[in-house]
């Protein structure tokens, strides 16, 4: 089980949106949709809060 969470790219500051699984926790490496720089997205869960992600440049 799983929940979409959305970021902001730190390069064009554009929605992005990251999916992100119970046991996923960690960070993950995605291209921005938009200008497709490369972008590190930190993703954790909080079993009281649910998802959070962080974005920033690579």
């Amino acid at each position: 089980m799983g929940e979409t969470v959305v970021t902001q790219c730190p390069w064009c500051g554009e929605s992005l949106e990251v999916w992100v699984e119970r046991d996923g926790v960690g960070s993950l490496l995605q291209d921005c949709d938009v200008c497709c720089r490369p972008v590190v997205v930190q993703v954790d869960w909080d079993d009281e809060r649910g998802p959070s992600a962080v974005a920033v440049r690579e």
